[in-house]
C-alpha cells in the first residue's frame, strides 16, 4: 500500500474515533491517554504486589528445604542403622519416625509457599480486574457509546435529507442556550425550508458530538 492510502486509512481511523472539533478532539485524547495510562499502571502495579507478596513465601521455603534435609538425613541413617544386630531394627525405627516428623515439617513449608502464592496471584489479579474496571466504567464504555453515536450521526448526515433530520433533531433535544444563541426566527425559518437556517441547525446537532458539517461530505 501507498503512503498515501495508509495515510488515508489513518485519516477514516481518526475520523471515527476522534470529534471533528479541536477543543473536543483534545479532550478525547488526553482521556485516552489517561485511559491507557491508568490501565499500564495498574498491570505494574499488580505485578509489584504480586511480587511483594509472593517474597513473604521465603520462609516457607526454608523451612521446606531444612525439613526434607534432615528428612533426607535420618531415613539414610535409620538404613544404615537397621543393619546393627540387637538394636539396629529398634533404632532405625526410632530414626525413621524422626525422619518422618522432618518430612511433616517440609510438607508444612511447601503448604505455606502454595498459600502464600495464591494469595499473591489473587490479590494481583483482583486489583489489576478492578483497576479495569473503574476503566471501562469511567473511560472506555463511554467513550464507545461516543464513537457509535457519532457513527450514526456521521451516516445521517451523509444521507440526503441528513441535514434536515439533524436539524429537526435539533429544535427537539437542542438545549435552550445553544437555540438562543441562533437568535430570532429560527423556527420560521426551518417551517419555511431556509437553507441556511437548517444548516445552522443541524450544526448545533453536530456540535454535540463535537462533529461539523464537513463531516457531510
Amino acid at each position: 500500500m501507498s503512503a498515501a492510502g495508509r495515510g488515508r486509512e489513518w485519516y477514516d481511523l481518526t475520523m471515527l474515533l476522534y470529534a471533528d472539533l479541536p477543543a473536543r478532539r483534545l479532550r478525547q485524547v488526553l482521556a485516552d491517554v489517561a485511559g491507557l495510562t491508568w490501565c499500564l499502571l495498574a498491570v505494574l502495579v499488580a505485578r509489584a504486589v504480586h511480587a511483594a507478596i509472593s517474597a513473604l513465601a521465603a520462609p516457607g521455603r526454608r523451612l521446606e528445604e531444612s525439613g526434607q534435609g534432615l528428612a533426607d538425613g535420618l531415613a539414610s541413617a535409620a538404613d544404615r542403622i537397621s543393619g546393627i544386630p540387637l538394636v539396629g531394627d529398634d533404632t532405625s525405627a526410632q530414626v525413621q519416625r524422626a525422619a518422618d516428623a522432618a518430612r511433616g515439617v517440609a510438607d508444612a513449608g511447601r503448604a505455606t509457599q502454595d498459600v502464600v502464592a495464591q494469595v499473591a496471584t489473587v490479590t494481583a489479579v483482583s486489583l489489576a480486574l478492578s483497576a479495569v474496571l473503574v476503566a471501562a466504567v469511567v473511560w472506555l464504555v463511554p467513550r464507545a457509546l461516543w464513537v457509535r453515536r457519532a457513527a450514526q450521526t456521521r451516516a445521517v448526515a451523509a444521507r440526503r435529507d441528513g441535514v434536515d433530520l439533524l436539524a429537526l433533531r435539533a429544535l427537539a433535544t437542542g438545549s435552550v442556550g445553544r437555540l438562543g444563541a441562533l437568535g430570532d426566527g429560527v423556527v420560521d425559518g426551518w417551517r419555511r425550508g431556509d437553507p441556511a437556517t437548517v444548516e445552522r441547525l443541524a450544526a448545533v446537532q453536530l456540535a454535540r458530538l463535537g462533529l461539523t458539517p464537513a463531516v457531510r461530505r
